[in-house]
């Protein structure tokens, strides 16, 4: 982070300045200004000397951004749920959520669910658990709906960024919930992460399939549960779990081989820890480049924000988050857009809605110079509606 931020801006410079007789000027200055933050003095001579050894035409040639060519086809097997997946499809167009019903394999469980006569109640007697989004879907509960529903918003937490998307809920008082994370809208979700939105914004991940993520919250609950019928009901349930992801080829790891895969294209955890991941080109190494302030001193930045006493001091306390902006300008030029998309993220996770404007202007920018346009149309549907309660869309 010390050499990326002022290597930039010292190129950038390098580039705008037509004038021969004035570059030196200009490199001075803004050297005058990282040094005055503590930049090491020897290191901001190097980024200098570098800068003006650069050719000022190559530094005009444009950077092409790193495009994701991955689209995954809609196609699904027969089953019996077909007649109502089609049903939903033309008449809403999510696709987002359909990829939910349709998470691979895991039609078998959702087949088993509906032909168990439970439904969405599956995992209620015995782990107080709800199915719910896609299984609301397939339920047919959005047939009962009495006006337009945004689908985005259905279930989303008041800390779920785009990312996430409630499947199961459980405990109403901590409002823990289970969802698939995705990177992008248009790959299948890369694991399964669970939140309890009371406490916070962490995201912990819970395997890469919904019967691991069920298994885990099942062999949690034995623990803590006395009552020997009850104990009996869970027991149950881990075995016909255990036997079913067997038959079906599923693992119960918490981390899987294709999440620890995951962790090596992550560029940074942010404040949900769930990683952000974005397309970095390998020789260039275009396409992120890190916050000019920690995890912990942004939270401090933030934390004076929101405690400010007045508005004054409020507006003062926002400075380095301007400056910080500033630097995202400077990065999305030069297609670092993964730079917006984390700060963006912070703000959004630190919940206060003091940020929500911030995070409004950054989020949706980012995502659609990541070819991830559904996400910037969640969250700018989230951002004008975020609440902790009435997540239940269909229950308005």
């Amino acid at each position: 982070m010390v050499e990326s931020l002022p290597w930039s801006q010292l190129l950038r410079v390098r580039r705008i300045v037509s004038s021969d007789s004035l570059i030196d000027l200009r490199l001075n200055e803004m050297c005058q200004k990282f040094l005055a933050r503590g930049y090491p003095k020897e290191d901001l001579d190097t980024f200098k000397t570098k800068a003006l050894s650069k050719g000022r035409d190559e530094l005009l040639t444009p950077k092409v951004a790193i495009e994701s060519d991955k689209r995954i086809p809609f196609v699904t097997a027969f089953n019996g749920l077909s007649g109502q997946i089609s049903d939903y499809m033309p008449a809403q167009g999510n696709l987002a959520l359909c990829r939910h019903v349709l998470r691979r394999t895991e039609n078998e469980l959702q087949s088993n669910i509906a032909a168990s006569g439970q439904g969405k109640d599956a995992l209620n007697s015995s782990l107080g658990l709800q199915l719910v989004g896609p299984y609301d879907i397939l339920s047919r509960k959005h047939k009962e709906a009495k006006s337009a529903i945004n689908y985005n918003l259905h279930w989303r937490y008041f800390y779920d960024p785009p990312e996430f998307q409630t499947i199961i809920v459980g405990d109403s008082k901590t409002q823990y919930h289970i969802g698939y994370y995705r990177d992008s809208p248009e790959e299948l979700p890369a694991f399964l992460g669970s939140n309890d939105a009371v406490k916070g914004c962490l995201i912990t991940a819970t395997g890469d399939n919904v019967f691991s993520a069920v298994n885990q919250f099942a062999v949690k609950k034995l623990k803590e549960i006395s009552d020997k019928k009850a104990a009996k009901l869970v027991k149950d349930l881990v075995e016909k779990l255990i036997a079913a992801a067997s038959d079906l080829g599923y693992s119960l790891e918490q981390k899987t081989a294709s999440m620890k895969q995951r962790d090596k294209k992550v560029v940074t955890k942010s404040f949900h820890g769930a990683g952000l991941v974005v397309p970095v080109d390998k020789k260039t190494d275009v396409g992120y480049r890190e916050l000019s302030e920690t995890d912990g001193n942004l939270k401090k930045i933030c934390k004076a924000i929101v405690e400010a006493s007045d508005d004054e001091k409020r507006m003062k306390a926002f400075a380095p988050i301007q400056e910080m902006i500033t630097f995202v300008q400077f990065a999305n030029d030069e297609c670092d857009y993964g730079m917006g998309y984390e700060l963006g993220i912070d703000l959004f996770c630190y919940g206060s809605h003091y940020f929500h404007k911030v995070a409004g202007q950054l989020l949706p920018l980012a995502y659609k110079l990541l070819k991830r346009d559904l996400f910037a149309e969640i969250i700018e549907a989230h951002l004008a509606n975020r609440s902790k309660e009435n997540v239940n869309r269909l229950a308005t």
